[in-house]
């Protein structure tokens, strides 16, 4: 299934929030509507006064998919004119005042049969109703033609997402049609295939670097110095286009001594999922097992001198836990990280000379 998501160029900036679009290009649109909807023949759209911000949320269903866009084309807030209607007064000839918007919503009219109505939750407009300014749209164009309209709004696989870029994606995400659906659902599959196992450490080295080991039956262990970010980047390339599935991972972690083993299960989990986001977003034939399994182990918590505290918080256990992702391959993956691997001492940290 090819999806087109639009984050750099549109919605999505390097700053707090960070909003996004995604269109499956591939979906058969049904244009259906509730029967009310047919009935009437109106889309009702109503604008939130709480607006889009930081906060993890999909929106699914059309009419809130039209409320996003019409919003972004508007500027990221309410046209000049709405203080001077009711809030349950129709606005669409304020939002239709901006040409890409009149053609946005000509294009959902035309194709559905029904008419777009346009309202607002509260009457007050001073403030609300708006998208988070690190997010307001910039070359909307990128949405090029009817068609990406219609899927958009339309498409049950398609959504409008937002977010933030100071915080990870949770592993559920909440959505506007009921129950929360997995983040990363289109890389998950049902259960572990045959193939080669194969296990990859990343461990703690010195100075913020990290050492790998990668465990496989017929290899054994096999390790290397400190590396440096690009041979980490590459060691996830290959699983990310490999046909690899991820069935679990194990945690090394410190944590509250007395904490309860639901409590550090579920940080364990959160440590492992969030330490392999970037694995998650670059997967192309990659494919992880819904529900994953993660165990964990406790470690010592070890007092650095540089981040002394009182008490260690989340962030220092975090920083750190160890992961050792277990998986599968099916293809020559795991001969290509064993290559990887032989060839660590060119990543190593480059050592600063002695007087």
């Amino acid at each position: 299934m090819t999806k087109m998501q639009i984050r750099d160029a549109v919605f999505e900036t390097n700053s707090s929030s960070s909003h996004s679009v995604t269109i499956d290009r591939e979906e058969v649109v049904d244009l259906q509507l509730q029967k009310e909807t047919l009935r009437d023949g109106v889309i009702r759209v109503e604008l939130h006064h709480d607006g889009y911000g930081w906060e993890w949320y999909r929106y699914y269903k059309p009419e809130n998919k039209i409320a996003y866009m019409v919003t972004q084309f508007a500027g990221g807030h309410l046209p000049s004119g709405c203080s001077d209607l009711s809030a349950s007064d129709d606005h669409v000839a304020l939002f239709r005042e901006d040409t890409r918007c009149d053609w946005f919503l000509r294009t959902i009219e035309e194709a559905s049969g029904c008419r777009v109505e346009i309202t607002r939750s509260s009457e007050d407009t001073d403030w609300g109703y708006g998208i988070n300014h690190q997010s307001v749209g910039r070359d909307i164009e990128e949405i090029s033609d009817e068609a990406d309209i219609l899927k958009l709004v339309f498409g049950r696989n398609s959504y409008v997402e937002t977010g933030n870029d100071n915080d990870y994606p949770p592993e559920k995400i909440q959505t506007d049609v009921g129950a929360p659906v997995q983040y990363f659902e289109r890389i998950l599959v049902s259960h572990m295939p045959d193939g080669i196992q194969f296990r990859l450490r990343e461990n703690n080295g010195e100075g913020g670097y990290k050492n790998i080991e990668l465990r496989t039956l017929s290899d054994g262990c096999l390790s290397t110095p400190d590396v440096t970010w690009p041979f980490r980047k590459k060691l996830q390339e290959l699983i990310a286009e490999g046909d690899v599935v991820v069935g679990g991972f194990h945690v090394w972690l410190p944590y509250h001594d007395d904490a309860p083993d639901s409590q550090v299960a579920a940080f364990a989990r959160r440590v492992a999922y969030e330490k392999h986001i970037d694995l998650f977003r670059g997967a192309k034939n990659m494919r992880v097992v819904r529900d994953f399994e993660v165990t964990f182990d406790l470690k010592p918590y070890v007092q650095d001198d540089d981040r002394r505290r009182s008490s260690p918080g989340i962030h220092d256990f975090m920083r750190q836990a160890e992961v050792t992702l277990l998986a599968t391959s099916r293809d020559d993956t795991v001969d290509r990280l064993i290559e990887l691997v032989a060839d660590a001492e060119n990543y190593a940290p480059k050592k600063e000379p002695t007087a």
